[in-house]
């Protein structure tokens, strides 16, 4: 599976790398995925397709913090992705499950950007939930003022920063309207395995992550 705002090149040649690189690192395995910022790839003598796995996932976060009003800066970016992830489960017309989108909170704050996809077997309400589940994860930890952050697993990912990352313009554009922290809690989840990481600032490539279950 490729981002949704990747163009057809350089989707083929990240899951040419993929495949490469997860035959020669998990020869021997019978389940395998591999994770890069704009493509993923899995295999499994298993059969996964249409349901969706959150039991291990990877968190990336930027070292650095909000700056100005964190605790409003941290609603905007709740209020953004919890839209987004709306918009990318009920996009099935596309083959993609896939949203991105902006949020101007506040003329003194910084923009955020924001995108979430789940891979395209899933349903709607699959694909929407297992969103959830790993926005939960985000927000209650210990990194969810941070200016920047990302899950990926199995099914499903999401990333925000304060910096445009995906190509050409945003299915969702939000303006300044109120957001309270507090009515976006997260609910309790079924991840048992976070691993965590660092992920560097503006122009940071993230290299592959390869997950043996």
């Amino acid at each position: 599976m490729c981002r949704g705002d990747v163009d057809p090149d350089d989707c083929k040649a990240c899951v040419h790398t993929a495949s490469e690189n997860i035959t020669q690192l998990c020869a021997l395995s019978k389940q395998a995925t591999v994770l890069y910022d704009r493509c993923q790839l899995r295999y499994s003598d298993a059969r996964f397709f249409s349901s969706s796995r959150d039991d291990w996932i990877l968190l990336l976060y930027n070292v650095g913090d909000f700056q100005r009003d964190p605790e409003a800066s941290t609603a905007a970016a709740k209020r953004l992705m919890g839209k987004v992830a709306d918009r990318a489960a009920r996009n099935v017309s596309s083959p993609l499950l896939f949203a991105d989108g902006t949020i101007a909170y506040r003329s003194d704050l910084p923009v955020i950007y924001g995108l979430a996809q789940c891979t395209s077997d899933l349903s709607s309400g699959i694909c929407r939930h297992c969103l959830q589940n790993i926005l939960d994860v985000y927000w209650s930890s210990a990194y969810a003022s941070k200016k920047g952050g990302r899950i990926l697993g199995y099914s499903c990912n999401f990333r925000y920063e304060i910096y445009p990352f995906f190509a050409g313009d945003p299915t969702i554009s939000l303006g300044a309207t109120a957001a309270s922290a507090a009515s976006l809690s997260p609910s309790p989840t079924t991840v048992t395995n976070v691993q965590v990481a660092t992920q560097s600032g503006k122009g940071a490539t993230n290299q592959g992550d390869v997950k043996r279950p």
